[in-house]
């Protein structure tokens, strides 16, 4: 699949706002003990692991987007990565 590098840049930085948003609320990523600077390289880490597999699922989403689409897409993604995140959470505490 040939896209602009404009649509892939904004396929893994949506994939990097769920993998952020959710490792910082998850036990054990998510706690102060964890450098700030290990944290967002683990989330990167993830991120590039991650962004093959699922560029094909992600794309059309982001592909010719106008920016009010690109943050509603942002906004998303953040939530439903605080919203797995919280829910990891409430089992660890459970």
């Amino acid at each position: 699949m040939s896209a602009p590098p404009a649509d892939l840049i904004l396929t893994a930085f949506l994939i990097f706002c769920r993998i952020g948003a959710c490792l910082m609320v998850m036990p054990g990523f998510g706690s102060a003990r964890l450098p700030v600077k290990t944290r967002l390289f683990i989330a990167l880490g993830v991120t590039l692991a991650l962004t093959p597999p699922l560029v094909d699922t992600v794309l059309p989403l982001a592909a010719g987007a106008d920016p009010a689409r690109v943050f509603v897409l942002i906004v998303t993604e953040s939530l439903i990565g605080l919203k797995i995140g919280t829910i990891a959470r409430l089992f660890y505490m459970a």
